[in-house]
């Protein structure tokens, strides 16, 4: 029996690049074990032509002999947490702030969106903790000891994910890659059970939108009682209500 368990993941030419993102359009696997590395690894050459891949190449006028595909193999982290931070505020780039967002378990359940995850806001100089919201997390996403992964009930779900010391870990990294790749980062880390932070990936980070006060505003007045208030936004787009 091949001892390693990897994860296997889509990482196509222009994949993310600084004016293209293709996120969730392509295909990864977790905790792959050897029996299934190639069909695993055929799978994920396949989901370049997947529906919204191609849309979205179409879209940017990019050539399918443009987009070679090809796929990373990493050892899998049995991550004790995991999650993604940016360098700089998405939002506005120009804040001296670093984001982390964390949760029990491996990264995934922060990138598809299933558990809300911890959020902390770090000053970039000095660095400090500027900020923190600890969220309920009911689930969390661990390995299966043959193959794959599973979401179970979190027993730790209402304690923070991160000490504050590995938050400011985190950030020290944050900056680190940026100045190395001269470009705001967007992160993906995890952390594993003997407390080790290892880089999952690092790439471009995309600015989902201009600061509040430099977009023009108009409300507008509908006459009807209001239903739901709060809550994330999920992408941002030219008007909300």
């Amino acid at each position: 029996i091949w001892p390693v368990r990897v994860a296997l993941r889509s990482s196509a030419i222009g994949e993310d690049a600084l004016n293209t993102s293709f996120a969730g359009q392509y295909r990864s696997e977790l905790n792959v074990s050897g029996d299934n590395l190639l069909t695993v690894y055929k799978e994920i050459l396949a989901s370049k032509y997947a529906l919204t891949a191609v849309s979205y190449r179409l879209h940017k006028g990019l050539r399918d002999e443009d987009v070679p595909m090809c796929v990373g193999c990493m050892q899998m982290v049995e991550a004790r947490s995991g999650g993604v931070m940016y360098s700089r505020d998405p939002n506005d780039l120009r804040r001296d702030t670093v984001l982390i967002n964390a949760v029990h378990g491996l990264a995934k359940t922060v990138v598809d969106g299933t558990v809300t995850p911890d959020h902390f806001e770090v000053s970039r100089e000095p660095l400090a903790i500027r900020h923190r919201d600890i969220r309920d997390k009911k689930q969390r996403a661990v390995c299966l000891a043959p193959e794959g992964v599973v979401l179970e009930e979190d027993p730790h779900g209402r304690e923070p994910a991160l000490s504050d010391a590995e938050v400011l870990a985190l950030a020290r990294l944050a900056l680190r890659l940026e100045a190395h790749f001269q470009a705001p980062q967007d992160i993906e880390w995890a952390i594993d059970r003997q407390g080790r932070i290892l880089i999952l990936q690092s790439r471009p980070l995309q600015q989902t939108a201009a600061p509040l006060e430099e977009r023009p505003r108009r409300t507008l007045e509908v006459g009807h009682p209001l239903l739901l208030e709060g809550g994330e936004t999920a992408s941002p787009g030219v008007a909300a209500g």
